[in-house]
């Protein structure tokens, strides 16, 4: 077996560190600020995030945005009825997020994957060159269709 070379390592180390920046980084701009505020009032510090016009904190006018932008989108897959109710809502208030806003995002990001990711595959598999194409072809299709060995 052969050993890592120098340059390796350093490369492996800089793609954890890349990894990790990046994850640390969607983790502050995603994470609830009302959390973080409850957070600071337990434990008795001073409020850091003041509130605004309208009781809002700041930065979060994007969230407000983004439900207005997904709205249409999310009413392909948004339930007709029962909605307040289900299991799904429950798990997304445990989670923090507990705008109505909350559900068109959600719903139009899993709109919006099940229709892109497909058709980002179906244009690589296309682009691959002949004998790529057919191997990969013989390996998705029992796959996909359930008659895998």
């Amino acid at each position: 077996m052969e050993t890592l070379q120098t340059m390796q390592v350093v490369l492996l180390i800089g793609l954890f560190a890349v990894v990790f920046a990046c994850a640390f980084g969607a983790m502050l701009v995603f994470a609830p600020r009302d959390m973080r505020r409850r957070i600071e009032q337990a434990g008795g510090a001073k409020v850091a995030a003041t509130a605004v016009s309208g009781g809002e904190l700041p930065g979060s006018g994007w969230i407000e945005k983004l439900a207005e932008i997904s709205e249409p989108i999310s009413k392909l897959s948004i339930p007709k009825e029962g909605w307040d109710q289900s299991a799904l809502r429950v798990r997304m208030m445990n989670a923090g997020w507990r705008t109505p806003a909350a559900a068109a995002v959600y719903f139009a990001a899993k709109t919006v994957l099940a229709i892109a990711l497909p058709l980002l595959a179906m244009s690589w598999l296309v682009v691959l060159p002949g004998p790529a194409f057919i191997h990969i072809y013989r390996v998705l299709l029992p796959t996909m269709t359930g008659t895998a060995e």
